[in-house]
């Protein structure tokens, strides 16, 4: 299997076993969850005191509550600034080279929410866009 090089900076974030890295760029600043979020109307959807929120499952799906093993929230700032995610571990990444490792044509495809994964800290982590985790996650008008 080829593998590809990727230099840059990126944020290692998790979610319970999901862990994504996104390009640095497309994450916005991180502030601390003060309290939990409620659920609001709309499905999947939270709220805390600074606004709109939601959590992932393992699986990129919206939970209808916050695992209270979240604290840091973090807007994916080019595809839904409005939104700030939870997270159980932000990590920055300044000027490294990681080995990107692609899906197996099986897996890839357009409605494919990660392009491929690396190994960080010998586990992997599925490389994905700000716009991709917010296209596979929300629902349409959410």
């Amino acid at each position: 299997m080829t593998h590809a090089t990727m230099d840059g900076d990126f944020v290692l974030l998790r979610a319970g076993a999901l862990r994504l890295l996104l390009p640095l760029h497309e994450v916005g600043a991180a502030r601390y969850l003060d309290s939990p979020p409620l659920p609001t109307q709309t499905a999947g959807l939270l709220q805390d005191a600074g606004g709109v929120c939601a959590a992932l499952s393992d699986a990129m799906e919206l939970l209808p509550e916050c695992p209270p093993e979240r604290f840091i929230l973090a807007p994916l700032s080019q595809a839904r600034p409005d939104i700030a995610w939870c997270w159980d571990h932000l990590r920055v990444l300044i000027g490294v080279r990681l080995d990107l490792v692609p899906l197996p044509a099986v897996l890839a495809g357009p409605s494919m929410p990660v392009r491929g994964y690396v190994e960080l800290d010998g586990e992997p982590a599925f490389v994905t866009s700000a716009a991709d985790v917010c296209r596979y996650s929300l629902a349409e008008g959410a």
